[in-house]
């Protein structure tokens, strides 16, 4: 299922390139820049580690991927 960047919300598991492949990545943090972007602090485990941490930008309009393993059901 796709929707838009700004509705991204916090434990919403999507598809994305993170470490040069496709994964499913947990959502842990979801920043504005107000110019238009949104970037996603995103972790490829269920269990949060820092040091896997990846940060995603997106246009605000962009269609991203949800995960059909957990997340947020719509």
């Amino acid at each position: 299922m796709k929707i838009q960047a700004m509705e991204i919300r916090m434990g919403d598991r999507i598809l994305a390139y993170c470490n040069n492949k496709q994964q499913v990545c947990t959502v842990r943090q979801v920043e504005d820049s107000g110019q238009g972007s949104i970037a996603l602090t995103v972790c490829p485990s269920e269990h949060y580690r820092l040091s896997l941490a990846r940060v995603i930008r997106f246009q605000r309009d962009a269609l991203v991927d949800l995960s059909s393993e957990g997340g947020k059901q719509l």
